[in-house]
């Protein structure tokens, strides 16, 4: 990546740097001269800046410190991103990917796939691509197992008891580096492991849920959302890269089977991220 010439303007403001330490003016002045070339668009949404060795070259400064605080000031006003997860990633340009999603439709989708057994085919194109747009070289997943037991809401929902083993699953997507939503699922050890999810190696990101169940003879015949627009929390804040003010949409998906609970899963998506829409063919839902 191209590093531009040091100019004379971030020059004369070394004089404001003592003893190699980090002082207002030094590291606010390197925030406003990347914040400025951000918009010009020398780097353009989603792509990774130079490292801070290289910046500290370019700026002309000894202190890691200085470049690091800049960085954290255009993190905190969301111009740019660091994954929590893979800080070896590197530092990118914020790109505010705002995702399309029809709920109903989308369903619909996953419940037809599931239905026509060929997941080879059917899974050539991602449940997320496919339902959002989003190609696949843009996204990216992160998938993680790990077992928990249930507290009292899970126990409620899933119709277990207090303190019954789960699988906890958690999904963590990204749209060019960005961190874009944060999906959390629970089902008991029983069915889990009826399913074959035992570990991340054994899950296909794209492939669904109501996929994995339908394999062992679980048939989701019904599905409910809640979506509930609050602020975030701050583990969320950090996960998510989530800029000052904004807030994030909690959705709760239940799928039962023979109106039994079998999964329930949390998704956080940050509110400037995601337009969602419902399209209902009535009279199709009528007939059905």
């Amino acid at each position: 990546m191209r590093i531009r010439p040091q100019t004379r303007r971030v020059r004369k403001l070394d004089a404001h740097q003592t003893g190699g330490g980090v002082t207002a003016n030094r590291w606010r002045a390197i925030a406003a001269d990347l914040r400025e070339r951000i918009e010009r668009g020398e780097w353009a949404p989603g792509d990774r800046l130079p490292t801070n060795r290289q910046l500290m070259d370019h700026y002309g400064t000894t202190s890691q410190a200085t470049v690091a605080r800049a960085i954290a000031a255009l993190v905190a006003e969301g111009v740019l991103v660091s994954d929590p997860v893979a800080p070896r990633r590197g530092v990118h340009v914020r790109s505010r990917h705002l995702v399309r999603r029809d709920l109903v439709a989308g369903l619909h989708m996953e419940y037809e796939r599931a239905a026509m057994g060929n997941d080879e085919d059917a899974d050539s194109v991602g449940l997320f691509e496919a339902a959002t747009g989003t190609e696949s070289s843009d996204l990216s997943v992160d998938v993680t197992y790990d077992s928990t037991v249930a507290d009292d809401v899970i126990a409620q929902i899933l119709g277990t008891t207090e303190g019954a083993a789960l699988l906890r699953r958690t999904f963590r997507y990204a749209i060019k580096g960005t961190p874009h939503q944060l999906v959390t699922s629970y089902m008991t050890r029983e069915v889990s492991d009826a399913a074959g999810l035992v570990g991340a190696s054994n899950e296909r990101v794209g492939r669904g849920t109501i996929a994995q169940l339908r394999s062992v003879d679980i048939h989701i015949d019904s599905v409910t959302i809640e979506i509930e627009a609050r602020l975030p929390t701050a583990s969320e804040v950090r996960e998510l890269a989530i800029p000052a003010g904004v807030p994030v949409f909690a959705n709760r998906r239940v799928m039962r089977a023979a109106g039994q609970p079998v999964e329930v899963s949390f998704a956080v998506v940050p509110g400037d991220r995601i337009a969602y829409t419902l399209s209902v063919d009535l009279g199709k839902e009528a007939v059905a």
